[in-house]
């Protein structure tokens, strides 16, 4: 092994890249020796056949000691960028601001692009079942944007809803309705409001005016 590269020089020269096993070696035991299995992504085997028994043992131990030092390694090697996603993705679970699209495509972009060239190469019995769990909210997030930021709008206008509940009834003189409440919390990258005539629709660009710059969100 060398290189994270298994490579058979006996016999018929082969080699194979610890980056496309997909599962640790398999010690398949005969009556008087014993085969050596490595599965690999592409759904093909390579085997290693009449090896004695202990070789073997000792043999495929080394390999699945060096998969899962491969496959953590990757895990190190990208920290940084699988603990930023992390953080970001987490904070859709608790939103302190309006999980608008312009703010969630960036995190989508690098989501997709981390789960595409790593995550789903990675193999759950090489890292771990801890690790696995910890990175599946990138991979999830990926494959589901719509879900995450679905609830994760929906838990921020919760909460806004009840945080500026006072000032929404005192912002005007009389207390905005339910609907000029959601489009006032609302801030996507475009919101359209369609009201007819005398249904208070000044109210709502006065009061999303105000709500903007008492929560900080938009300066004056």
């Amino acid at each position: 092994m060398r290189d994270d590269t298994l490579r058979a020089t006996a016999g018929h020269p082969a080699s194979v890249p610890l980056s496309e096993l997909s599962s640790a070696p398999v010690v398949r035991r005969g009556l008087l020796s014993s085969t050596v299995v490595f599965p690999n992504t592409a759904g093909h085997r390579f085997m290693v056949r009449g090896v004695g028994h202990s070789k073997a043992d000792a043999f495929s131990r080394t390999v699945s000691a060096a998969w899962t030092r491969y496959n953590i390694g990757l895990l190190e090697k990208d920290a940084l960028r699988i603990n930023g996603l992390l953080s970001a993705i987490g904070e859709l679970r608790n939103p302190t601001h309006y999980p608008s699209a312009c703010l969630l495509m960036p995190i989508l972009a690098k989501a997709k692009i981390l789960d595409t060239t790593l995550l789903s190469k990675l193999r759950p019995e090489a890292i771990g079942t801890d690790q696995t769990r910890r990175i599946e909210p990138i991979s999830a997030f990926a494959k589901a944007p719509k879900r995450f930021r679905e609830q994760a709008i929906a838990r921020f206008v919760e909460t806004e809803l009840m945080h500026w509940h006072d000032f929404f009834d005192s912002v005007e003189s009389n207390p905005l309705t339910p609907e000029q409440r959601l489009a006032i919390v609302v801030d996507e990258d475009a919101t359209l409001v369609l009201a007819g005539a005398g249904s208070g629709k000044t109210s709502v660009i006065t009061a999303k005016a105000a709500y903007l710059m008492k929560a900080g969100i938009r300066k004056p």
